[in-house]
């Protein structure tokens, strides 16, 4: 949705979270909406949190999308990396 809307050079995929999280349950203290606004179009059952493991089958699924690699590269950390160097000086 949000690389729809703004386009894959200024998105990024944050895999750091710091919830426990069992399988692909959403923990109980971890309020969807906060994450997935309603009005974003989210469907908040199919609400799923990702490990650094599954970055392979998060590419496989940009690529299947029709992703450039170049534009995976970017939303996988390119884009945080751009960012950083602009501004962290």
């Amino acid at each position: 949705y949000v690389t729809l809307r703004a386009g894959p050079r200024h998105v990024g995929i944050g895999i750091d979270y710091s919830y426990e999280a069992v399988g692909d349950e959403v923990p109980a203290d971890v309020d969807p909406a906060y994450w997935c606004p309603e009005d974003a179009g989210y469907d908040f059952d199919e609400l799923r949190f990702a490990g650094p493991e599954q970055l392979p089958e998060i590419t496989a699924g940009l690529l299947a999308m029709g992703y450039a690699a170049g534009d995976i590269r970017a939303i996988l950390g390119g884009n945080f990396l751009r960012a950083a160097a602009a501004t962290w000086r």
